[in-house]
């Protein structure tokens, strides 16, 4: 549909390749550019994947995971001017025979090196950055005839090679798996008691709803029977289904779990049974506890994106290995079947601070469970009170004692939010939050004085946003009526975008004019 366009060396959308800037609709080389030859000429000289990310981060201040090095600038073939059918689509920064070197390098490095199954990789998290723990093989001592030992291990995946996380902590499997089978009874019966807490309150939900929506059945009965007026019908069914409304919809969406085979497990010796398992019965047990959505949920997220062809999706860091499973799947559809679905780019926010604001107790994620969070629909009281009980230093127990930056949940949305003429406003005895920090780290500065400053800040933000939302409460069905009007639109932009994919599967039975011309001439001729 746009070749034409592509032939013209057009960008249609997206994010322009790193080392390219879009000027009228055309890539056009930057200041980025010789970054660019810089990390080619890296991975050429060493073939390493890791070693190139390390160069990147220390040397050029680009930070990356592998794949993403790999896919979107190792095999970027814009950087030798090349997109779709065009070979001189824009400007190339590097040589035909440089790309070809790293493209035979790469292919070279396409291999598995996985000899174990690792029990629990991507079952278990880093306590301080919530990513995956993944397991590598860790060498230890040298055997007689000069080989080593290997010892399957673990650790916070961004730690090493990344360094995004302060967590170096080295786990080994076989001391994990030992205190979790010790412990393993333990841990069942704590599982089976969250799960009767749940199915108490699913059961608790149901027996209420039943006997309210009895009570309506029952009214209608009377109504028949001319034992109520219908007036008297319609005032007693509002009054049932308010109280349906009033019921705790967080108990509807549990789903209600068998815990038969979990109170069995009980019964069994467990660690005698679960020591005769090999690596993979072993994983398959402790996966098992993990519900399937933990599994399908990146599966379901890309769905969503391709389903609109979104170019540009705005996320938080956490979400990075989501976007880059959307962009695998893209471009695995495509390769196999043509381009129909479009290739996302991720929009991570600017300022550091916001990549992953914490909850207001430190901890590493707003939670509505832990009642860690900062809702736009908050009050202005609430916003006060939530903020003066934010997380601080606390080893900073008087005035004069030293504070600590780092953990402290108040400079970290400070960090996000504060802006050089909030100072004139609301703090004028300090020209910028650099010379609060220095203020703060060295003593003199009290916890309130800083979060009553956050406070306004929060409030300036968050004002504008609760009085839009009160005059949009004033027409509860117009709202609807957007809703309405916007799931109609969704709904045939996903169905247009199946219609392409089915075609392009071709098993778009029933459109195949061909297919069906050719099963008629088939059969007829039977």
């Amino acid at each position: 549909m746009f070749d034409y366009k592509y032939k013209r060396g057009e960008v249609l959308s997206g994010k322009a390749p790193l080392g390219y800037s879009i000027v009228d609709k055309h890539l056009v080389p930057n200041k980025d550019a010789e970054k660019v030859i810089k990390i080619f000429e890296h991975y050429a000289a060493t073939s390493s994947l890791s070693d190139t990310v390390q160069f990147m981060e220390q040397e050029l201040g680009i930070v990356m995971y592998s794949a993403n090095l790999k896919n979107t600038i190792l095999k970027q073939k814009k950087y030798i001017g090349v997109f779709r059918d065009n070979e001189h689509f824009c400007k190339p920064l590097i040589s035909h025979e440089l790309f070809d070197s790293v493209q035979r390098q790469l292919a070279m490095n396409i291999h598995s090196n996985r000899k174990y199954e690792y029990i629990f990789t991507g079952l278990i998290r880093c306590a301080d950055c919530d990513h995956a723990i993944n397991g590598f093989p860790q060498r230890g001592g040298k055997r007689k005839d000069g080989s080593y030992r290997i010892f399957p291990a673990y650790r916070c995946r961004i730690a090493y090679p990344y360094k995004r996380c302060p967590n170096r902590k080295l786990f080994y499997e076989a001391p994990l798996e030992r205190y979790l089978v010790e412990h393993l009874h333990e841990l069942l019966e704590i599982e089976i008691s969250k799960y009767e807490q749940k199915n108490a309150k699913v059961i608790d939900y149901e027996s209420k709803r039943a006997a309210i929506e009895k009570k309506i059945e029952r009214l209608k009965d009377l109504y028949i029977n001319e034992i109520i007026t219908m007036d008297e019908l319609k005032v007693s069914k509002a009054k049932y289904q308010e109280e349906l409304s009033q019921l705790p919809a967080e108990a509807a969406a549990i789903e209600k779990r068998d815990l038969s085979a979990l109170r069995n497990m009980l019964k069994m010796d467990l660690p005698s049974i679960y020591f005769t398992l090999d690596p993979q019965e072993r994983r398959r047990l402790w996966r098992s506890c993990i519900p399937v959505g933990f599994f399908t949920y990146p599966i379901s997220q890309a769905a969503d994106i391709t389903a609109f062809k979104a170019t540009t999706v705005p996320v938080g860091e956490d979400q990075e290995p989501m976007i880059e499973q959307t962009r695998e799947i893209v471009r695995r559809f495509n390769h196999i079947y043509g381009d129909t679905l479009v290739e996302p780019e991720i929009l991570l926010p600017d300022n550091a601070a916001c990549l992953r604001l914490p909850g207001t107790d430190g901890k590493a994620k707003m939670s509505k469970s832990l009642g860690n969070c900062i809702y736009l629909s908050d009050t202005a009281d609430e916003v006060e009170k939530k903020v003066k009980s934010m997380y601080t230093d606390p080893t900073h127990l008087k005035v004069s004692d030293p504070g600590k930056l780092e953990g402290n949940t108040v400079f970290t949305y400070l960090d996000a939010f504060c802006k050089p003429e909030h100072f004139g406003r609301y703090l004028p005895d300090y020209p910028n939050l650099d010379e609060l920090k220095a203020h703060y780290t060295r003593g003199g500065l009290g916890d309130m004085k800083v979060k009553k400053f956050l406070a306004a800040i929060m409030q300036e933000e968050l004002t504008p946003i609760r009085e839009r939302r009160k005059e949009f409460e004033k027409d509860i069905p117009a709202i609807y009526d957007m809703l309405r009007k916007g799931c109609e639109t969704a709904r045939a932009t996903a169905t247009a975008t199946l219609d392409e994919v089915r075609k392009a599967m071709k098993i778009n039975y029933f459109d195949d004019v061909e297919l069906i011309a050719e099963q008629a001439k088939r059969f007829g001729q039977e």
